[in-house]
């Protein structure tokens, strides 16, 4: 069933084309051998009830179910979902049925699902049949002083083989503004001899540096375990994590240094277990065609932008206050990850763009569909502008307030203190008309943009007095 509501009248669909990948982290560009058909659409029919469908079709499978979320007001979240599979002569279905709710104190979830006939889906075909029953529940409380608590129970049961009963308590608690401890114990209600408890303390060491130690008990024995981590900056840098683990023939250690870059993420890491030792590397990105260019770009999950400063390059493109990175040569920069179907602030840092440069506005926002892209334009247009000093024929600067038009254009500039005045929409040879409360005066000069950027200052010069008609 769907977990996700749509605001009424809004949907969201996907369709996906390709083969099952097999064996993953094990053997490379291993694929199944059938091509695979999927989609999915949800629409939402009002702000309390999102209804869904999806369907799979593959060589010898066709699989199809509709679903839908119902919000119950302040009572909490109904799902259901219908679903029903045929292929090879077997058909079968599936049902399930899902609730949640939270509130500041409480929270509460329950989910079943049962399997009649042979119902399969695509994932079946290349691994194990569906449960033909499961169900979890959990119920917490949230305390101000002594922290939080929580008891679940999971029950599955596959074909031809025994249900397996799982129940689990939990407790958590801040101690400080930076340090965490929490229990964990479970226990196996179909083998009563199977039970394992997990304590873990972690130390918030700054906003992305974190480190902590554990120790679990079980069947098996005592483990210890520490680890540490460095979290990647989203606007892009280095990370790392190392950890290791000690207890009765399971001991060893781990470690990975991480880099986010503007086009794509990579890992390289060491891990050493029980005499097995290897080394690893990984790298994940994305291409994107938009606005007439490929781009490469971070692994996406989400959502996109292409921004566009107009062809100017070296701007920096802020997420949220954060900076994402710097647009090329062509003025545009893909950033990601957006949020889909939210509101994402943009923005452009002007303070180290030439002066010459006219900024239409510096904030944008973006709130793209599901694994889709927008495109935000700050309109950014470079100027022909100077500071200009205009005197009267005795050298005295003209009076303050008085109206300058460049080359006979309709708007005007006011001249400032000491006859400055600034003016944007200069040509190459320009004239320049003057209203005076003595009279009108005229002056002309010539004007070639400034290569580094800068605004020249130009005079002073002599406002010529103009016949009275």
């Amino acid at each position: 069933g769907t977990q996700q509501l749509l605001k009424q009248g809004l949907s969201s669909w996907s369709v996906e084309l390709g083969k099952v990948r097999q064996n993953y982290g094990l053997v490379s560009n291993d694929y199944g051998r059938d091509l695979i058909t999927s989609g999915t659409w949800r629409y939402g029919l009002s702000n309390s009830f999102t209804f869904e469908t999806h369907a799979e079709v593959t060589t010898g499978l066709a699989n199809a179910g509709v679903g839908g979320a119902w919000l119950l007001g302040q009572a909490g979240v109904l799902t259901g979902a219908l679903a029903h599979s045929g292929g090879s002569g077997q058909t079968g279905s599936q049902a399930s049925l899902g609730y949640n709710w939270t509130d500041s104190k409480f929270n509460v979830a329950f989910s079943g699902t049962r399997t009649d006939g042979s119902y399969q889906d695509v994932a079946a075909l290349y691994g194990s049949l569906p449960a033909r029953a499961s169900g979890s529940a959990t119920v917490g409380y949230n305390t101000d002083h002594i922290g939080s608590f929580s008891l679940s129970y999971l029950y599955q049961q596959y074909p031809g083989q025994t249900a397996s009963r799982y129940a689990s308590a939990g407790w958590f608690k801040s101690l400080g503004r930076a340090t965490t401890l929490s229990v964990t114990a479970n226990q196996d209600l179909v083998n009563t001899n199977l039970r394992s408890v997990f304590v873990n303390l972690t130390w918030a060491i700054d906003a992305r540096t974190s480190a902590s130690v554990g120790m679990q008990h079980d069947n098996s024995g005592n483990f210890f375990t520490a680890s540490t981590s460095r979290a990647t900056p989203s606007e892009g840098g280095w990370g790392w994590n190392a950890a290791l683990r000690q207890g009765d023939d399971q001991s060893g250690g781990q470690g990975e240094l991480d880099y986010l870059g503007r086009w794509g993420r990579y890992a390289a890491g060491v891990s050493a277990f029980n005499g097995t030792n290897y080394a690893y590397g990984d790298a994940q990105g994305a291409l994107v065609f938009m606005g007439g260019h490929p781009f490469a770009a971070r692994q996406i999950n989400d959502a996109f932008a292409l921004v566009s400063t107009d062809g100017v390059p070296g701007v920096p493109v802020l997420l949220e206050n954060r900076p994402v990175g710097r647009t090329d040569g062509n003025g545009q920069l893909l950033v990601t990850p957006l949020n889909a179907y939210q509101n994402n602030k943009l923005g452009i840092d002007p303070m180290n763009l030439p002066a010459d440069l006219r900024i239409a506005r510096v904030d944008a926002v973006a709130t793209p569909s599901d694994r889709a892209g927008t495109l935000v334009e700050f309109g950014i247009t470079p100027v022909r502008s100077a500071s200009v000093t205009l005197v009267d024929a005795a050298g005295k600067p003209l009076p303050l307030g008085s109206r300058v038009q460049v080359n006979g254009n309709s708007g005007s500039a006011l001249v400032g203190y000491d006859g400055d005045v600034y003016l944007d929409t200069l040509a190459a040879h320009n004239l320049l008309t003057v209203q005076t409360p003595s009279g009108r005066c005229g002056a002309r000069f010539d004007y070639q943009r400034p290569a580094d950027g800068t605004i020249p200052q130009i005079g002073p010069l002599a406002c010529t007095p103009k016949a009275k008609p």
